[in-house]
């Protein structure tokens, strides 16, 4: 569990640092609109901290039941990515307003999420403990 944790928060912070980037820049070379609530700090960190935490609990959770965590926790991210892009598809009107390089900045930060929690947290159970051979060795 202190293992997950530490690259639970790995995780939060690679996620935090990648989509303030991509904010940042978003806001230099796009034309937002004026009060554009999804790229606000509060927006940008807050989904980003609550959407790798929960990853985070997901594959905390799918480590203890499945026999092949890392495949399992890829796929459910994909089809969590894949979901998360219905908002695009179908935009409420707080999107519809916003112009395309805009919504592709947040389908970017989308896909951060995604990368950046399987990247990071497939990674926790891989080195958790070195298997031991099963061959006797001669001492």
């Amino acid at each position: 569990m202190n293992r997950l944790a530490k690259y639970g928060l790995l995780t939060v912070f690679v996620a935090v640092v990648a989509n303030t980037l991509v904010r940042m820049i978003t806001l230099s070379v796009s034309t937002v609109p004026v009060g554009f609530w999804p790229l606000g700090w509060g927006a940008v960190l807050g989904s980003t901290v609550l959407t790798t935490g929960g990853a985070t609990i997901v594959y905390g959770g799918i480590t203890r039941y499945s026999k092949r965590p890392n495949r399992m926790f890829t796929i459910v991210a994909m089809v969590v990515l894949l979901l998360s892009f219905g908002s695009f598809v179908a935009p409420p009107s707080v999107l519809a307003a916003a112009p395309t390089s805009v919504l592709a900045a947040l389908a970017m930060m989308h896909v951060i999420v995604a990368v950046v929690s399987v990247g990071v947290l497939t990674r926790a159970a891989d080195n958790a403990e070195t298997p031991k051979s099963t061959k006797n060795t001669p001492t």
